[in-house]
């Protein structure tokens, strides 16, 4: 399902050429759309374009790639229905938090890979790319960190991943679209089990990487997924892509929540806002 916020300005007989995709975040095990709507709101608003969020499926009951499926097929969906929601698709972002900074990724590659229209811009807020434990400067705030101790790290990916060690993905018969043929399904399930990539961003060869649009990290510089959005920086400007890596300084993981009472949040909310306006100004 999604939630469908629609600036208060918006005239229906003049839709906005902007539309916004996002994906929430909560670990792939928890929250909503609408945990989000506190910042969302404010986005819609200060875009005057319509912001489009997902429900997808959550982990462990529904471990990768259910949840990226979900935000790939709204992808699509989204793609055809752009007047029904309020824009013309002239310019396209996808913005997600946490979990849903790594559906960013994942539906822009797989964008890519069936030739669809990409994203104008990638807009990733403290980004989970590396569905690992592996120790890392940043991966050791963990230890101390209250909002994202080790143990929930640990757990919420692992999670995600399922329990075998090689990932790999047999469409179940019952989660299948009826939309869609059983071979576009097979296909599919090829496109997702070439890589890694598509569970674990920094994983992607750079053959994936390189189809990628506009990228915009967000991270926190208290945050222990930080690490992730700074390799995926570093990987991406060696690949000659477009990519901004915007740390905000004193704020913790999910700082875009805590936009209703923390100064510091709201500042880092509105810096979204200006990266995304500027992509549709461009």
């Amino acid at each position: 399902t999604i939630r469908h916020l629609v600036p208060t300005s918006l005239d229906r007989a003049r839709p906005s050429k902007a539309i916004v995709l996002h994906f929430h975040g909560g670990g792939f095990i928890s929250q909503t759309s609408k945990s989000h709507v506190v910042y969302l709101s404010h986005w819609a608003n200060k875009l005057n374009a319509p912001v489009v969020s997902v429900d997808y499926k959550l982990a462990p009951e529904h471990p990768y790639p259910r949840a990226l499926n979900d935000c790939f097929y709204a992808y699509a969906w989204m793609l055809q229905n752009m007047s029904k929601l309020g824009s013309t698709g002239e310019k396209i972002i996808v913005a997600g938090d946490s979990a849903g900074g790594n559906f960013t990724f994942g539906i822009s590659m797989l964008a890519a890979q069936y030739g669809l229209r990409r994203p104008d811009l990638v807009l990733a807020a403290y980004p989970a790319l590396h569905i690992a434990v592996d120790p890392s400067p940043g991966r050791c705030l963990a230890m101390m960190d209250p909002l994202l101790p080790m143990g929930v790290l640990m757990a919420c990916l692992q999670a995600y991943r399922g329990a075998g060690t090689n990932v790999r993905y047999d469409p179940d018969p019952r989660e299948r679209l009826p939309m869609l043929s059983t071979d576009i399904h097979r296909r599919h399930a090829k496109i997702l089990n070439a890589s890694d990539g598509y569970l674990s961003p920094s994983m992607a060869p750079d053959e994936l990487l390189s189809l990628l649009p506009d990228v915009c990290l967000m991270p926190s510089t208290l945050d222990p997924l930080m690490d992730d959005s700074v390799s995926m920086a570093r990987r991406l400007h060696k690949l000659g892509k477009t990519v901004s890596l915007h740390p905000i300084d004193s704020v913790c993981h999910g700082f875009l929540n805590f936009y209703s009472v923390s100064r510091l949040a709201r500042d880092a909310c509105d810096k979204c806002v200006d990266v995304m306006r500027a992509t549709i100004e461009s």
